[in-house]
């Protein structure tokens, strides 16, 4: 099989520097040899919804200490990742609101809400092996950055 030459200069031209500058977190996050992908998100559909919001990748892996802001804007990129154009701020909330939509009946929205928040930590776990290796130290993205 002959190889495929692929001009990657030419398709850097065509990005933002911001979508450049973030693919590192972008890789990370939606699945690299350490972590996995999202359920039923491969690197396309991902992909769509990064290009219309890398800003939220911004600090991913770029700073000494993974804060809660750096972990928030990272969340907001998952809940815009199943839900485009949604405007809920955690995960947790973004269930409740899906699993509402779907199944609203008798159950109140404090049990839904309490359910729900306790299986939400899977995520912030995925975002948080994604950055972290040890206390203060990024894993995948630093590394990539040289950092």
């Amino acid at each position: 099989m002959k190889p495929q030459f692929i001009p990657v200069h030419m398709i850097r031209r065509e990005l933002d520097d911001i979508v450049c500058n973030n693919l590192p977190a972008f890789h990370a996050i939606t699945g690299c040899d350490t972590t996995s992908q999202f359920s039923g998100y491969g690197r396309r559909k991902a992909w769509n919804v990064y290009i219309n919001n890398a800003s939220l990748l911004n600090r991913f892996g770029k700073e000494d200490k993974l804060t809660s802001s750096v972990l928030s804007e990272a969340e907001k990129f998952v809940i815009q990742l199943y839900s485009p154009g949604s405007t809920e701020t955690s995960i947790t909330a973004l269930r409740v609101s899906l699993f509402m939509q779907k199944n609203y009946d008798a159950t109140s929205k404090q049990e839904c809400s309490r359910t729900t928040s306790e299986t939400c930590t899977s995520t912030s776990e995925h975002l948080v092996f994604c950055c972290i290796s040890q206390p203060n130290s990024s894993l995948s993205t630093r590394i990539w950055l040289g950092r």
